[in-house]
């Protein structure tokens, strides 16, 4: 039911909202991107223990955003 709702919207045909936003993008878009760093794969992926295996480490790096401009 949703997952209709949503092709719905993003489907590409004249006429339809996804196609009207396609076509007329707004001028600047900003995406916003945050990554992740696994700092003990080489353990996780070396442990002989199926039982007690050790618990991933994560760290997250600083966002990186950057600016779509649209020129017509």
């Amino acid at each position: 039911m949703t997952e209709c709702k949503v092709l719905d919207k993003i489907k590409l045909a004249p006429n339809s909202p996804g196609y009207h936003d396609w076509s007329n993008p707004p001028p600047a878009t900003t995406y916003t991107y945050r990554l992740s760093n696994v700092i003990n794969s080489q353990d996780i992926m070396t442990s002989k223990s199926s039982i007690r295996a050790p618990l991933m480490e994560i760290i997250q790096t600083s966002s990186f955003s950057y600016t779509y401009v649209v020129v017509i």
